[in-house]
């Protein structure tokens, strides 16, 4: 947040010249000011999940459409990369607590979180 922060100031649109961008950072976070990881209109990603395809019925599991059936399902979660576009400032503070754990601003980051958590599941 930070550093977030410090790069808005140091574009300072003219108004921040007489201290430096990090002096005047480190005191706004003081007094609480919150600067959201992202803006809307940005592109974020998103770590989701969805199951498969059972074989015997080419369906989705879910907890509706496979009620009763007593089959063996096959169908398993996987876990993939959206892209999301933020269309409110709701959805980033809806989904704050999950930044850097199921959502983030960097396709890379969200790859390596998708890998880290897929080593974590074998």
């Amino acid at each position: 947040m930070r550093d977030r922060l410090v790069e808005l100031l140091d574009q300072n649109c003219g108004y921040v010249t007489e201290q430096k961008a990090e002096t005047l950072a480190d005191y706004l976070l003081a007094k609480g000011i919150i600067v959201p990881p992202c803006k809307v209109g940005d592109t974020v990603f998103e770590i989701d999940e969805h199951y498969t395809e059972c074989t015997l019925f080419h369906e989705r599991y879910s907890e509706y459409s496979c009620a009763g059936c007593d089959c063996s399902c096959d169908s398993v979660k996987e876990y993939y990369i959206r892209p999301v576009e933020i269309t409110n400032i709701h959805w980033i503070f809806n989904m704050w607590d999950y930044y850097g754990k199921t959502w983030f601003t960097d396709i890379n980051a969200a790859k390596k979180a998708l890998e880290d958590m897929k080593n974590e599941k074998k």
